[in-house]
């Protein structure tokens, strides 16, 4: 099986030479492209062509990360996007799964959450960090939306609202 393919987004050097260092230290990811800046990583993603972009929000340049996973999911809709970021506010963590984020994780989250996030993007699923899910339920609630939740949904969203993670792990 090929490996994932990643492209690491975030304007700090030294934490994409430590992402890098610690994702490709797995047989089933590889690192094809670095970017510092938003504008960078769009002129260079049709090149390198990955499965999942770990992009962080806070960007020099004209593009915040929300503008950039904007225009990435725009302009190649397969590109699974999981944000990588020290920010938590709801209204961040609201705003970058709606621009089409499939994962949110914490800068100071354990490694071993990021790289669940990266293998879970690259088959399609989402998987967020227990510290942010708050914000979704708080955001369905404004929204009315969680009249549309079924039971069993409701009940696995407080949960992750009260801290508890949707990360499976065999004992």
């Amino acid at each position: 099986m090929s490996p994932i393919t990643i492209v690491l987004v975030d304007d700090h050097h030294v934490v994409r030479r430590g992402l890098r260092s610690f994702l490709e230290s797995f047989a089933d990811l590889r690192i094809c492209g670095e970017a510092a800046s938003g504008e960078e990583a769009l002129a260079s993603m049709a090149a390198w062509n990955p499965a999942v972009v770990i992009l962080d929000l806070l960007l020099p340049g004209g593009m915040d990360g929300i503008q950039t996973l904007r225009e990435l999911r725009s302009r190649w809709p397969p590109i699974r996007v999981v944000v990588l970021t020290s920010y938590t506010d709801d209204a961040r963590v609201v705003a970058a799964l709606r621009a089409g984020a499939i994962g949110y994780i914490r800068k100071d989250a354990d490694p071993d959450v990021l790289l669940l996030a990266v293998r879970a993007a690259a088959k399609g699923q989402s998987l967020l960090d227990p510290a942010v899910a708050g914000a979704i339920v708080h955001d369905l609630a404004a929204h009315g939306a969680g009249d549309a939740l079924t039971a069993r949904e409701k009940e696995v969203l407080c949960e992750l609202a009260w801290g508890k993670t949707n990360i499976f792990r065999a004992s």
